[in-house]
Parts: structure tokens; C-alpha cells; sequence
């Protein structure tokens, strides 16, 4: 079996972009150099559009972020001894954005993505386990990925990316939603 579309980069854009396909029924797996501490650990921007937004809930992970994140309106300029508010809700009819660290948008698409169990593989001859290890003889299955010996590359389902690649075959649509995070790995 053959996945239908690989993302490359586990950041907020690849997470999002696999939930969106996984609740439109679509295969697909994301893979990224780095693992799961690491991409948890890493700070980002805090603030997400009113489009992001609306993406996120599409995807059915904004319940915490609303919740937890701070919508804002505007923000203020300070100069020639006086604040200068610039009413962004206002001059844009009606639009906002959520102050929300993206390290936690990332943190609770990665968990809803553990929790729906996408991303794993039953393709091919050999299956991988919840772990990521082969279960059956045929270990050449998952030999055949990408990246450099030693690489411990992470899939937000927790199996490791030259794993993932191997058992499905490389993907019909590869997606690179990585910045330049994974350039010299692929």
C-alpha cells in the first residue's frame, strides 16, 4: 500500500495540514529529522490569524486554545510622550487574532494525532507496532527510507520517519512543510 501523501516537518503547518487530511479520510504521515522532545521543546511565535484559527478548529483541536489563548484586538504605539491604540478589530471589520504559543498548538495536534493513532502502518509486508518495530521477518520493508544512518527522525505517531517511509512506500504527494528545518536531511 502506497500512503497517499508524506509531510515533511512536524511543525504547526505539517500537524495541521495532517489533521485537515486525516479528518477528510485522506492517508497520510508526517516525518521530521528531530524528535518529539525536541520539536515540543523549541519556542515559536505566539500569535495565530483569525484564518489560522478557524483552521485549527476545522481540524478539531481548538478547544484549549480557546480556552486557554487570549484574543486581541489591537495594540498600542508609544511615541512623542503619548500611547497611539491602533484598533486592529475595527479597521479590519470585525477580525482578530489569538495570542497562543504555537509550541502549544503543536503540543495538542501531536496529541490528538497519538490519540486518533494516524500516521502508523499496517502497509506492505511488514507491519510496525506501536513502537515502530517490525513485526514479522521482513525487516528490509523498513530499511529503505530516507536520511542518514544515525538520524533519529520522528513521527508525531511515534514511529520513526525511515520506518514510516519504507513500509508505505514513499508517499504519492510529498509535502514540505518544514521552513528550511529538514533541507539538508531530504
Amino acid at each position: 500500500m502506497r500512503t497517499k501523501v508524506v509531510i515533511i516537518g512536524s511543525g504547526p503547518s505539517g500537524l495541521l495540514l495532517g489533521q485537515l487530511l486525516t479528518n477528510a479520510g485522506i492517508d497520510n504521515v508526517i516525518v521530521d529529522r528531530v524528535g518529539k522532545d525536541h520539536i515540543l521543546s523549541r519556542v515559536r511565535a505566539g500569535v495565530l490569524e483569525e484564518g489560522t484559527v478557524g483552521l485549527v478548529d476545522r481540524a478539531g483541536v481548538g478547544e484549549r486554545l480557546h480556552r486557554e489563548g487570549l484574543p486581541h484586538d489591537g495594540f498600542s504605539l508609544a511615541f512623542d510622550g503619548r500611547d497611539h491604540r491602533i484598533d486592529l478589530f475595527d479597521l479590519t471589520g470585525g477580525k482578530r487574532v489569538m495570542v497562543y504559543g504555537q509550541t502549544e498548538l503543536t503540543r495538542d495536534l501531536i496529541e490528538r494525532r497519538e490519540r486518533d493513532g494516524a500516521g502508523k502502518s499496517d502497509a506492505g509486508a511488514g507491519h510496525l507496532d506501536e513502537e515502530g518495530e517490525q513485526e514479522d521477518d521482513d525487516e528490509d520493508a523498513a530499511d529503505e527510507g530516507v536520511g542518514e544512518e544515525g538520524d533519529e527522525a520522528f513521527a508525531p505517531g511515534g514511529v520513526e520517519a525511515a520506518e514510516v517511509l519504507g513500509a508505505h512506500e514513499g508517499g504519492e504527494v510529498g509535502v514540505g512543510a518544514d521552513g528550511a528545518g529538514n533541507q539538508g536531511w531530504l
